[in-house]
């Protein structure tokens, strides 16, 4: 066995282990398209969507097309009210494609892990980690019969963030000593049967990033739409904003892309 092959099988699958949670998290999986920023609390449910500004709501979008300013409807041409229409219903759809792209974000570093582990280590401890996370996904954008609220302030596509270090941190350092295990195990077998050769270990960074790059560039993709839909929201509140008087102060969101 060559030494630089002995010293490179004990080195690379822990290194890789760790290179598969930064590969998930860090090129993409976790979208960074986008900063979205809520100018006001937002609530939204079934039958409303509410502007609230301290304890005050402010404006209220009743069933879709009827709208409210601090408790008054506000009475607007038919074109007018299709813009509210539109407004309210494309706020509406966002909020499962963004939940869909945060949970699936997991997913996909999970995987990138679960490769990097391979048959260095038990991957069954990733199992619990991952749906612990999800659970925590779930219930931060849980769709409670239709009721969402989102508090003032910045509001990122790379909203998994928090929860993704933490989880990957755990079982980096959970799942590290069961992969140096493995290897010295893996070494001494082959050592014992005279196999000199690791191509396989020597590639399994490369089908790491094979496994996982194109579900993250379809991903992003997603981010994309997500980023350019909240660009159209925020075009009609312009123009919302240019129907009445008293809808001057409709500003709910703004968005800026990070590329």
């Amino acid at each position: 066995m060559k030494k630089s092959s002995l010293v490179f099988g004990l080195i690379a699958a822990p290194a890789l282990l760790v290179s598969s949670a930064t590969f998930a998290h860090n090129d993409g999986i976790v979208t960074e398209q986008c900063d979205v920023t809520f100018k006001n609390k937002v609530s939204i449910t079934p039958e409303h969507i509410l502007v609230i500004k301290g304890n005050q709501t402010i404006y209220d979008i009743y069933n879709n097309d009827t709208i409210f300013y601090k408790g008054e409807q506000i009475k607007l041409t038919a074109s007018d009210n299709a813009l509210i229409s539109r407004f309210s219903n494309e706020t509406r759809s966002l909020i499962p494609t963004i939940t869909e792209i945060a949970l699936e974000a997991v997913g996909i570093a999970f995987d990138g892990i679960n490769a990097g582990l391979g048959q260095f280590g038990d991957s069954t401890k990733l199992d619990s980690k991952l749906a612990n996370v999800k659970e925590r996904l779930e219930e931060k954008f849980a769709n409670q019969d239709g009721h969402y609220t989102f508090e003032e302030g910045s509001f990122n596509m790379d909203f998994a963030d928090e929860e993704l270090d933490k989880a990957i941190g755990e079982v980096v350092e959970q799942a590290l000593p069961s992969v140096i295990g493995g290897v010295f195990q893996m070494l001494g077998e082959a050592i014992a049967n005279g196999d000199t050769d690791f191509t396989e270990l020597e590639n399994l960074e490369a089908n790491i990033e094979q496994e996982i790059e194109a579900r993250a560039e379809l991903l992003e993709e997603k981010a994309d739409i997500v980023c350019d839909k909240v660009e159209e929201l925020v075009f009609l509140e312009k123009q919302i904003q240019a129907a009445h008087p008293d809808l001057a102060d409709f500003d709910l969101i703004d968005v800026k892309h990070k590329n």
